[in-house]
């Protein structure tokens, strides 16, 4: 009887045992992924533009193949410096495999268009992921990402720079805060070229027959140096700041509420444009039109109070300008986004067949975002603006992000003078720039 009883007992307690477990069973979260699922199909790279490397003056890298996102927020590309690696055991030894995300500038499905990324290496691995695919694609060739730019220069701790210049042979001139001029040869040898006594110099070209052409801080005075002298050559009938050569030797001038001012090689001036309510600082000649930087000193509110315009330069018999067209907004610089905090120094253009590009370059500007650590703006010919490069590939480790001063050289070199950091930078373009008139006169 007791057995029974004890029988019943211990059924009934495995029953509310079985029962409690059931009642309680856990349910955890719905599975991540598709049980026995593929996932999207795996992104493939079949080809990257421009092939084997990323030389300076490359802005863009395009990966060519299949499965990306056409949601360019949906793709991950990596690239990985396996010159970098090293297998860490002690971490006081070695260096970990450095990665940098690139940022991805347009996605299609059989194209990713990047952003150069900042890293250097001659045998960088590219991956792409995408959002939905299991698998991670790596490009099969390592690839080369190249330095964008080198030291050429470095000035003194006291020394400063108030202009530069190249002639055709790609010396650098370079005009010192202490009234001298020195010149930098392409194998970077620097000397003193003349002690020319000019003060508050800025603006200097290369003109006809390798003078250098100077202009002064609110002067009326058009000087010009060489290895053996210089002196005045003219005075504008206004006081001027920036100026130009066109291609047949017309010089276009202008300065504060001066209007423009075209002295032709016979030393006869014309006064052209409607410049006279503004403050121009730059002048630059590029393909039938006269550039400038000019800030606005007038009253009326619709017009930007510091912009680049361009005007359409009208001549008789193909090479007389005795006029300009009306004056055309190509930059308000208050739209210029994070550039819009910093100061335009300077603009050259690269050559029509390289697409024509205006480079502004700039100074004092904001820091705390990619796009502001580069100091220098493209501005293409549909007027569209981006930074030159990304990510501060242009900031120099002791300097701020800064181009003083800015020339396009002879050939496929830019010369950059960072007053942070006291250093003059030679810029590899990848493409010629436009023709600064005055050297070839």
């Amino acid at each position: 009887m007791k057995h029974i009883q004890f029988e019943k007992i211990f059924i009934l307690i495995i029953s509310i045992y079985f029962l409690f477990f059931i009642a309680c069973e856990y349910k955890g979260p719905d599975a991540i992924w598709v049980e026995n699922g593929q996932g999207a199909q795996k992104p493939v790279i079949n080809s990257i533009e421009p092939a084997d490397s990323a030389v300076a003056g490359v802005c863009y890298i395009t990966l060519h193949g299949e499965n990306f996102s056409e949601d360019k927020s949906k793709n991950i590309v990596t690239f990985a410096n396996v010159d970098n690696f090293y297998q860490v055991v002690d971490s006081s030894k070695g260096k970990i495999l450095e990665i940098v995300q690139a940022e991805v500038k347009s996605a299609s499905s059989n194209s990713l268009t990047l952003y150069r990324p900042n890293i250097l290496g001659d045998s960088c691995l590219i991956k792409v992921a995408t959002r939905g695919a299991y698998q991670v694609e790596t490009f099969g060739s390592p690839y080369r990402v190249t330095t964008v730019s080198s030291q050429y220069l470095r000035l003194g701790s006291t020394e400063t720079i108030n202009a530069m210049a190249v002639d055709n042979q790609e010396n650098l001139y370079i005009y010192m805060a202490d009234k001298t001029i020195h010149k930098v040869t392409p194998d970077k040898e620097r000397s003193l070229f003349y002690d020319a006594g000019i003060a508050a110099v800025t603006t200097m070209r290369t003109g006809p027959g390798g003078d250098l052409y100077i202009t002064r801080q609110r002067n009326t005075g058009l000087y010009i140096a060489n290895a053996d002298t210089s002196m005045k050559l003219d005075d504008f009938p206004v006081k001027i700041t920036g100026f130009d050569f066109d291609e047949n030797g017309n010089i276009f001038a202008a300065g504060r509420e001066s209007n423009l001012i075209i002295r032709n090689p016979d030393g006869i001036f014309k006064t052209v444009g409607d410049y006279e309510d503004f403050e121009v600082t730059v002048v630059r000649i590029f393909n039938g039109y006269v550039y400038v930087v000019a800030e606005y000193r007038g009253d009326l509110v619709t017009i930007p109070l510091m912009a680049i315009w361009r005007s359409e330069i009208i001549s008789a018999e193909g090479d007389i300008p005795i006029d300009v067209g009306e004056k055309e907004l190509i930059l308000d610089w208050s739209k210029s986004g994070d550039f819009s905090d910093s100061d335009i120094m300077d603009i050259t253009f690269s050559d029509v067949d390289a697409g024509g590009d205006c480079f502004v370059a700039t100074t004092n500007g904001a820091s705390d975002t990619d796009d502001s650590t580069d100091p220098i703006l493209i501005i293409h010919s549909d007027l569209s603006s981006e930074p030159f490069y990304k990510g501060g590939l242009l900031v120099p480790s002791d300097g701020e992000p800064d181009a003083s001063k800015m020339v396009w050289g002879s050939d496929k070199y830019m010369y950059i003078f960072n007053s942070t950091s006291g250093k003059i930078f030679q810029l590899g373009m990848n493409r010629n720039g436009a023709p600064y008139y005055g050297r070839g006169l």
